[in-house]
């Protein structure tokens, strides 16, 4: 199948969009990111995701070690 990935005929595509902004006092912290995202060699988009993927599974285990305390 091929499509246009940027037209409503892709039944994949639901586009959302935000906007973060790092002001003057977090340039750091999007230095950071930019460079998690070289390290990782992942677009920023998917270094997002694996951020967020990595904190929800650490809350699983912290839930875990907390039941076996």
């Amino acid at each position: 199948m091929n499509y246009n990935q940027f037209t409503d005929k892709n039944p994949y595509s639901k586009r959302r969009s935000i906007n973060l902004y790092f002001g003057e006092q977090h340039e750091d912290t999007l230095k950071r990111f930019d460079n998690l995202s070289t390290r990782l060699r992942r677009s920023r988009t998917q270094t997002l995701d694996y951020l967020l993927n990595y904190v929800e599974c650490r809350e699983e285990d912290l839930k875990y070690f907390r039941m076996m305390g």
